[in-house]
């Protein structure tokens, strides 16, 4: 007999990652250009005397204590054409200094000049980012970022400098939890760049106003209307989604507060900014398996003050796929962490919840997600496993929608049975299979349409079982008959006679088994 793998061997091999990734690259990582450029060059653009005299003539107007406006202009067109600019810029460390120096001093719109040239600059030079940084590049990226005399349009390029910043390596992502002093209300703050992040985003969202909290409770949270105001928070809103995309988040106090702030970010009455939200959430519920601190902080928010009850109506009631979707990835860590939090799904009757969104009409994405949470509810607790015994999901919701379902959901079902199997006794066993014999020709057909050699070593399981319960109860001549009929030993054969030589193998095994006399266990 083909020896059958555990369950927790099959959970971490063979089940189905459904991920919900329909939003774009841009929404769900830092800021990333499709510009390259290599440190190492040496090669200057031909008209360097005229950039050096352009040089100059920053400096003289900043010594004039005017702005050179259009010199920055000039150079951040140049540089998009001219990328051996970035050179003569490189080893001019006083054009850096210099203007790093004016940050404070000059109007809004001219700080975002300076800053819109910074984010050419980073995107194109690991060096000239160092020497940014040792001119106290995130210091000023914060004071403008936490300066409310600042309109928002000012600010993008800014939080455009931190999300490239960031982008370049997980060292410098790091930095940002990194306390830094920041002139702020006429005091200095020692705060990390996160931390001021997370107090802008806190600030705009009123969480401070009690008034503003009660009409949050009802509404849920809005903004106003200014586009720029929506995309410099979503800016920010997105950069710690991507921090928590992207890194392990340390043991931190500012680590606990990003997962806070995200789920904060998800009651947002805005679909755009909800939408990343509620991503950030499923990802940190992911994320923060690995740290318990955090997840229980996490955990703890999330059950205490209302999001399980907020996000259960968005599962029933958002038009959203991505958020749907989303909401389930949530609940699917929750209980990979801990399944003991099973109870809280139970209390309100989940499964009512989750089979509409394991029927066809529900998006492909979301239906994968669904069942393979089905799963794990039934694995967690017998009292789900019961109700699932009782209503015949399995038989109802996956196996009468097999044959219309799409390629993956086919797999996610596929995967559904098997663990199912896995939790039921012998008698039980065989009274499904009795029951639901044309399973086989599913299988048979799944068998041959492109699928992984885990999945195909779970249809072997699951066929294995079905021929050890037949040759147990001395049924030989009847195993043999229904997989003829169902042409499951027509499927075996052409698998044999194929090139894929791992699946010769599953396939001989089984062949063999089905064969062969039943070994005695004694």
């Amino acid at each position: 007999m083909i020896q059958l793998k555990n369950d927790d061997s099959v959970n971490s091999r063979a089940r189905i990652a459904f991920l919900a990734q329909q939003h774009s690259y841009e929404m769900t990582n830092f800021l990333k250009s499709n510009r390259e450029f290599d440190d190492d060059n040496q090669e200057f653009p031909e008209n360097t005397e005229l950039y050096e005299e352009l040089f100059r003539s920053i400096f003289d107007y900043i010594d004039r204590k005017d702005f050179p406006a259009d010199q920055l202009v000039t150079l951040c067109a140049d540089l998009e054409t001219d990328p051996f600019l970035i050179n003569l810029i490189k080893y001019d460390f006083r054009l850096l200094s210099t203007l790093s120096e004016i940050i404070p001093d000059v109007l809004p719109e001219f700080k975002s000049y300076i800053f819109q040239f910074f984010s050419i600059l980073i995107q194109y030079s690991k060096t000239i980012t160092e020497t940014l940084l040792e001119n106290h590049l995130l210091i000023n990226i914060c004071r403008v970022l936490l300066d409310e005399n600042i309109p928002a349009k000012f600010k993008i390029y800014a939080a455009e400098c931190l999300h490239y910043f960031a982008s370049q390596s997980k060292d410098n992502i790091l930095i940002c939890f990194n306390n830094i002093s920041i002139p702020f209300n006429h005091t200095i703050k020692n705060k990390s760049p996160i931390s001021c992040i997370i107090y802008i985003l806190s600030e705009q969202m009123n969480d401070e106003d009690p008034i503003m909290k009660e009409i949050q409770a009802l509404n849920g949270k809005s903004f106003e209307t200014d586009p720029e105001a929506q995309k410099l928070r979503k800016l920010l809103l997105k950069f710690l989604v991507a921090i928590v995309n992207t890194i392990n988040l340390p043991k931190t106090q500012n680590s606990a507060e990003i997962v806070d702030e995200i789920l904060k970010a998800s009651l947002i009455k805005n679909d755009d900014l909800m939408d990343l939200a509620i991503y950030g959430v499923s990802l940190a519920a992911d994320q923060t398996k690995k740290n318990s601190v955090i997840f229980l902080n996490f955990l703890n928010t999330f059950k205490n003050q209302g999001y399980f009850q907020y996000f259960l109506n968005l599962l029933d009631t958002s038009p959203l796929m991505s958020v749907r979707s989303n909401v389930l990835l949530t609940f699917k860590s929750i209980l990979e962490n801990n399944k003991l939090e099973s109870e809280m799904f139970i209390n309100v009757n989940f499964l009512d919840h989750l089979i509409h969104h394991m029927e066809p009409e529900e998006n492909d994405i979301t239906r994968g997600i669904a069942i393979d949470l089905f799963v794990i509810l039934f694995q967690s607790n017998k009292e789900f496993m019961q109700e699932i015994i009782k209503k015949e999901i399995i038989q109802n919701y996956l196996l009468h929608y097999f044959d219309e379902s799409s390629f993956l959901v086919k797999k996610a079902i596929t995967i559904a049975i098997y663990h199912y199997l896995n939790q039921i006794d012998e008698p039980s066993r065989l009274s499904f299979f009795n029951q639901y014999l044309d399973l086989f020709e599913k299988l048979a057909g799944f068998m041959m349409s492109g699928i992984s050699y885990d999945e195909m070593e779970i249809i072997f399981n699951i066929l294995s079982m079905f021929a050890f319960l037949y040759k147990k109860n001395n049924q030989n001549d009847e195993l043999l008959k229904i997989l003829q009929e169902y042409e499951i030993l027509s499927s075996v054969d052409e698998l044999i006679m194929s090139e894929e030589s791992e699946f010769r193998f599953l396939a001989t095994g089984f062949k063999s088994f089905v064969f062969e006399p039943l070994e005695d266990d004694e």
